[in-house]
């Protein structure tokens, strides 16, 4: 009787063991071309499937996106991206923008101008103002002079007539002498150089601008100015005080000494009116 006809044992289970099944698989048979797969099933398969590291939205902060790299702007070209941006505002100009810049007491603006206060950075800026103006040369050279003469006027005050509230009380007591308090010892202290070391340390700036002025040419250099300079500084403070008039006694003593004729004294004195 075939097997497939046979009654079915009471202990026989009616599935097959994994020995059973794996016999039938490896049993030779007709060779069946393989069921084709649908779309649906393959959509169904994937959208169950977990997906990859690479796959997930996961922070990508960390990304750096890749630049292409540009040559770096020169000082011209950051200038005139800043002046573009300044037509954009109405009646505001460059003019009005250094004003503002530099007399503004805003302090955010203080912090930005603050830079001008170290190192030659002033001193640097005004040299190109002053290279540029060349159309109104002689209203800069005006301004210099007269800003100059402001800065020795307040030098030369400490040795005269400000002298109580200058830093050189000491040096402008002695340069103010009573003719009877001269003494002989006094005289024979006398120094030129020991008074225009007196001069540089008091009057540096007035000192500088003499020198400048007595610029001398290759072939004068062996004549020595230095006299000259002591004899012009004590001139313009006698001039500027008659009380400052160290120098002055002590010529006048001299040449009285040297029994120099009064009416050529009177001739080298400041104090005489005309």
């Amino acid at each position: 009787m075939p097997y497939f006809l046979r009654p079915a044992s009471p202990t026989l289970s009616l599935d097959f063991s994994i020995n059973e099944e794996i016999a039938l698989s490896s049993s030779p048979g007709p060779i069946r071309s393989p069921t084709p797969i649908s779309s649906e099933f393959l959509h169904e398969k994937f959208a169950e499937t977990p997906l990859g590291p690479h796959d997930m939205d996961v922070d990508d902060s960390d990304y750096i996106e890749p630049r292409i790299c540009q040559s770096p702007l020169s000082e011209a070209q950051k200038t005139l991206s800043v002046l573009r941006h300044m037509i954009t505002f109405s009646k505001f100009g460059l003019i009005q923008f250094l004003k503002v810049l530099f007399t503004s007491e805003d302090p955010t603006i203080k912090l930005w101008t603050h830079q001008l206060n170290e190192g030659d950075n002033a001193v640097l800026l005004l040299e190109s103002l002053a290279s540029f103006a060349k159309s109104s040369r002689s209203k800069v050279n005006k301004w210099v002079i007269e800003h100059a003469g402001e800065v020795l006027e307040r030098k030369i005050a400490f040795l005269t007539n400000n002298s109580r509230h200058g830093p050189f009380q000491g040096e402008a007591q002695a340069l103010c002498l009573s003719p009877s308090a001269v003494t002989v010892r006094l005289l024979n202290d006398f120094s030129l150089q020991s008074l225009g070391e007196v001069y540089g340390k008091t009057m540096p700036h007035l000192q500088s601008i003499l020198q400048n002025i007595l610029r001398r040419p290759l072939t004068e250099q062996h004549r020595n100015h230095i006299q000259g300079l002591i004899f012009a500084t004590s001139l313009l403070l006698n001039l500027r005080s008659q009380a400052t008039n160290y120098h002055q006694v002590v010529n006048a003593l001299l040449m009285w000494d040297n029994r120099v004729p009064k009416r050529l004294q009177q001739m080298f004195s400041v104090s005489l009116k005309p």
